[in-house]
Parts: C-alpha cells; sequence; structure tokens
C-alpha cells in the first residue's frame, strides 16, 4: 500500500489502513495469534524478547512534511509484568520506543520524507513474562 499526499490541508484523515500483525522472527512471542486486525494472544515467558510487528505503509509524496501515521488500541495485559513498548520503524530500522500502560492507545510516527512505515509492540527491557491482547486496533494516515 503506497499513499501519496501531495499538497492537502493539515490533520485530515486521509486513509484508515486496515491492520495486521505478524510475529517477529528474530524475537518471535513465545504463543501469538492475530486473527484480522487484533492480537487474541501474545505471550511471552521471562528472560527472552518477544516482538510482533504491523504491516508497513509505503509513505510517498510531497517535499514538504508528509504527515502523520497513527495506530490506536486497546491494550489488555492478561497476567505478567506491565512493561510493553511501541516500537516504530521506517524501513524495517527502529525509529523509536515509547512505554505505554493498559487501556486504549494511540502512538504516532512523524512522517518527513518516503519510506516504509510501521509499528511494533515489544516486552521490555526487564525482559519479564507477559501475557496480553490488543483489539479495536485501526492505522490511520493524515496530514497532521
Amino acid at each position: 500500500m503506497s499513499v501519496n499526499l501531495g499538497t492537502r490541508d493539515k490533520n485530515i484523515v486521509l486513509e484508515t489502513i486496515t491492520v495486521t500483525w505478524t510475529n517477529d522472527v528474530t524475537y518471535p512471542f513465545d504463543t501469538f495469534v492475530a486473527p484480522a486486525n487484533n492480537i487474541t494472544s501474545a505471550i511471552e515467558a521471562a528472560g527472552t524478547f518477544g516482538l510482533c510487528r504491523s504491516n508497513a505503509v509505503a509513505v510517498t509524496g510531497s517535499t514538504e512534511s508528509k504527515g502523520l501515521l497513527q495506530i490506536h488500541f486497546f491494550f489488555t495485559l492478561n497476567s505478567g509484568t506491565e512493561d510493553a513498548r511501541v516500537i516504530k520503524f521506517k524501513d524495517g530500522v527502529s525509529i523509536g520506543l515509547e512505554g505505554f500502560a493498559p487501556g486504549q492507545r494511540t502512538h504516532s510516527i512523524v512522517v518527513d520524507e518516503d519510506g516504509d512505515y510501521s509499528f511494533g509492540i515489544i516486552t521490555g527491557a526487564t525482559m519479564a513474562a507477559m501475557d496480553f491482547t490488543t483489539t479495536n486496533t485501526t492505522m490511520e494516515k493524515s496530514d497532521g
């Protein structure tokens, strides 16, 4: 999927993007089930990282700011330590990390150059055991 922004007014949602989650190859969760746009089971034992990634969105267009990519989801910690992070990617490389608590979450990437942008959820630095789900997951591209 590619979004060409051209010149537009700011803060207009240009597109709602269907989210798909995949378990990471290098740091997979021990158990990972993600039908449709939600994660129904992500379980990681203590002592290792677990990482899952959203689908990437290719952004191309104007030479001005290309806007904002946002992911929204409701995070439920079923058991374990509250130590999840959202990791942000551009062209598969981490460009940011944010901690968060359970509940409704919104995380953003300011898109200032062409590239493939995505989000991930990773267990925190403590590598503690964690079991979680996400629901109501959406991704939006805006002129932001």
